[in-house]
């Protein structure tokens, strides 16, 4: 389930990844995921340069854009 969470200057709807998400590299396209979410109705597709990992994010932009954040280098700007 996507939540809120504060940035610095927004506030973005994020999903931390847990062992209950099924994640699937998307066919021939290189760095797409899509992810199946428990709470959630349907798959959400997202870019990330590195294999999504439980504990990280998934977070939504303003421009319905959806990326993939690591809980190491970016959960500090989402103030989780």
């Amino acid at each position: 389930m996507f939540r809120k969470y504060p940035t610095e200057s927004n506030i973005h709807m994020a999903h931390q990844i847990t062992d209950e998400d099924e994640i699937q590299e998307v066919g021939d396209k290189h760095n797409i995921y899509l992810i199946n979410m428990k709470d959630q109705h349907g798959a959400v597709e997202f870019e990330s340069g590195a294999v999504p990992k439980k504990g990280d994010y998934i977070v939504y932009l303003p421009n319905d854009k959806v990326y993939y954040c690591t809980t190491a280098l970016d959960a500090p700007r989402l103030r989780v």
